[in-house]
């Protein structure tokens, strides 16, 4: 896959994630470094990132792969087994790299009770759910502890099939957007990926998830799928403020249709299988 153009993100000192585009420098090259080059054949890469100060914010520029984004292969019929299986290939390259040393220390603390508090003051605000029955069921998955037994993996924090660039023809695969990338459990990623899946096709969701499970046993035990509950909950929860916010009446569906799974399923293997 050949870089080609730039790619600019910019964003202004007063907005809180602002801060988030420093990262992007450093795990860029962090990863460059830790990424196995290949996995189940497909090359795996990631962009060279420079980052520059204004007097008005933050500027990332970062060269441009002219990759699809995973999640449109999914949506076509002639790509979409490939595209499940480079996804996942993906996910297993991030999650080979052996932790040793990283450059990720704050935000290792920050990125799950921030993402939590958001999910649980939309609940709070009745942006999720009008029925009690099932806003406590809501709130029962997502106050359950994140990471509670402590497992160091990298995780790209925002791995959904739009920061995964497919080249189908060369075999490549890019992971960009690198700004949420930190050590935590092998659930994130995974659950965002499957999110995107489902939004494609539940059926995509279980074809992915029996494909994660056989070439990586860990996301069969029973802690890490409860895990995945969570992670899926509060991803799903910020897609529809997300959705409603955009007026994205496609994406508000699906992500409704995925939170009444959520509360209506009594196990994370009922909602995973399909």
């Amino acid at each position: 896959m050949q870089e080609t153009d730039f790619f600019t993100r910019k964003r202004k000192y007063i907005n809180p994630r602002c801060w988030q585009l420093i990262r992007e420098a450093s795990t860029s090259r962090y990863l460059q470094k830790e990424l196995p080059e290949f996995v189940n054949g497909f090359h795996i890469s990631t962009p060279v990132v420079n980052v520059s100060f204004s007097l008005s914010g933050i500027q990332v520029i970062s060269k441009h792969y002219p990759g699809e984004m995973q999640m449109i292969g999914l949506y076509h019929p002639e790509k979409v087994e490939k595209a499940i299986l480079m996804g996942a290939s993906a996910l297993q390259g991030l999650l080979s790299i052996s932790i040793s040393t990283h450059p990720f220390g704050l935000w290792n603390n920050l990125y799950q009770p921030v993402r939590t508090f958001k999910a649980l003051s939309l609940a709070a605000r009745g942006k999720i759910f009008p029925q009690t029955s099932f806003l406590k069921r809501f709130i029962s998955i997502v106050r359950r502890p994140a990471n509670p037994h402590r497992l160091k993996y990298l995780v790209h924090g925002n791995l959904h099939g739009g920061n995964i660039l497919l080249d189908y023809e060369h075999n490549d695969l890019a992971l960009v957007d690198l700004e949420m990338v930190h050590i935590d459990s092998p659930a994130v990623d995974f659950a965002m990926l499957w999110v995107t899946h489902y939004l494609a096709s539940p059926d995509l969701a279980g074809l992915f998830t029996k494909l994660m499970q056989n070439s990586m046993p860990i996301f069969s035990q029973p802690d890490i799928m409860l895990e995945i509950q969570r992670e899926i909950t509060i991803e799903a929860s910020l897609m529809l403020e997300k959705a409603r916010n955009n007026r994205n009446n496609k994406l508000l569906a699906g992500s409704q249709m995925l939170m009444n799974e959520i509360v209506e399923c009594s196990s994370p293997a009922e909602l995973l299988k399909y």
